[in-house]
């Protein structure tokens, strides 16, 4: 066993119970609300501060989505909340697990068993995790008019790009959001991955004489490392996908008190999501703060988008401006 270079002290006792409770599911009276950056201030989320330039939430954000997906949203005056791994990018729920324990374990080379095997159950752990208790997500961007967006949604059907003001998108109390924009830099991705390794095996040896014999407290403490490490991964993204310029809002499931999920189609067949509305309303009589709607390219762009002008009307957005693309697409 490795022998920590600090010394144990009542102090250091007591900061792990602290992270081990601050991260086990609670209610959602505990949770943070529509936040910017990294939420949990920990390890992880230092090091993603280190090497990612904090940036704050723009005041309006785009929602790409089909033609289904608007009257979906509309309809039901709520967002819809996807599971990652039915999106365009399934790969994406493993991408920075597989990049930590693959570091990990290239560090570890040397390190006493104790110390590996504490470490071995922490990335079983974080795929557990990643896994199961991955976060549930609505996609946003920073630009309303991008071609690969419209390509995305526009698979024979028209896409649409809602317009939303942020600092109204307020949720219910039951059900908090975080937002954080997307980091697709595979540089700082290893950077961040590289230091957090570091330091939690440094954390690891200075714990270990204190949590030897408490298997429990060896358990909440390897939950709390695992979903600090596993909402800072959320983050990542494949380079390839960074033309997207996408930000965020993520909710976790056992935020939902058990809500069963509801479902749409998509190319991949029928996809869960949860739905959520905003608190009240800012706007007024409960809507959402739709700001504007656009209609991707289409050799009909003015017809779809005096439909899509009655559409709104219909639903109480009447007062929201349209306009329709006029990137040349086919």
């Amino acid at each position: 066993m490795i022998k920590s270079e600090m010394p144990a002290s009542e102090d250091a006792a007591k900061s792990v119970a602290d992270v081990a409770e601050a991260f086990t599911p609670g209610g959602a009276d505990d949770a943070p609300h529509l936040q910017t950056g990294s939420a949990l201030r920990s390890i992880a989320s230092t090091a993603v501060d280190r090497f990612v330039q904090p940036e704050q939430a723009p005041r309006r954000l785009f929602h790409y989505t089909s033609s289904a997906g608007l009257l979906g949203i509309l309809d039901s005056n709520e967002l819809r909340f996807s599971d990652p791994f039915f999106l365009n990018d399934g790969s994406e729920v493993f991408y920075g697990a597989d990049m930590f324990r693959t570091h990990l374990e290239e560090r570890l080379k040397g390190f006493g068993s104790s110390t590996i095997d504490f470490a071995n159950r922490l990335v079983e752990r974080l795929y557990h995790d990643r896994s199961s208790g991955r976060g549930l997500i609505f996609c946003l961007s920073e630009e309303g008019n991008l071609l690969n967006q419209w390509r995305d949604y526009g698979k024979d059907i028209v896409p649409y790009s809602i317009e939303f003001e942020m600092q109204e998108l307020v949720f219910e109390g039951e059900f908090p959001a975080l937002i954080f924009k997307m980091v697709y830099d595979h540089e700082a991705q290893t950077s961040v991955i590289a230091e957090m390794v570091d330091k939690y095996i440094i954390e690891i040896q200075r714990l270990w004489s204190l949590i030897e014999n408490d298997a429990d407290l060896q358990n909440r403490t390897i939950m709390a490392m695992s979903a600090d490490i596993s909402h800072v991964l959320t983050q990542f993204k494949n380079s390839a996908f960074a033309p997207e310029r996408e930000w965020r809002l993520v909710t976790y499931p056992y935020w939902f008190n058990d809500k069963a999920p509801d479902f749409r189609t998509s190319s991949l067949g029928v996809v869960p999501y949860v739905s959520r509305g905003p608190k009240g309303g800012a706007k007024g009589g409960g809507l959402l703060p739709i700001v504007a709607v656009g209609v991707g390219p289409s050799p009909h762009g003015k017809t779809s988008q005096l439909g899509l002008s009655l559409l709104l009307h219909r639903y109480g957005y009447g007062q929201v401006p349209t306009w329709y693309s006029t990137i040349p697409a086919r």
